[in-house]
């Protein structure tokens, strides 16, 4: 059975990543799979702005 854990604070700077990354190798390290993505809800990210994306989040989920 797999689970999902999800990790979300909308406030920079509280730890989001470190956590994240402390589970993962949690799980790996009791011998489980685990997959972990970053998801940056920003507008822009490293200059590409919203409207010059060809693929959504969604899209790349679905």
């Amino acid at each position: 059975m797999s689970k999902v854990i999800a990790i979300l604070n909308q406030k920079g700077g509280v730890g989001k990543t470190t956590i994240a990354a402390n589970v993962g190798v949690s799980i790996l390290k009791r011998g489980h799979i685990a997959s972990l993505w970053w998801i940056v809800t920003r507008k822009a990210l490293y200059g590409i702005g919203a409207q010059q994306m060809r693929v959504s989040l969604y899209l790349l989920l679905v």
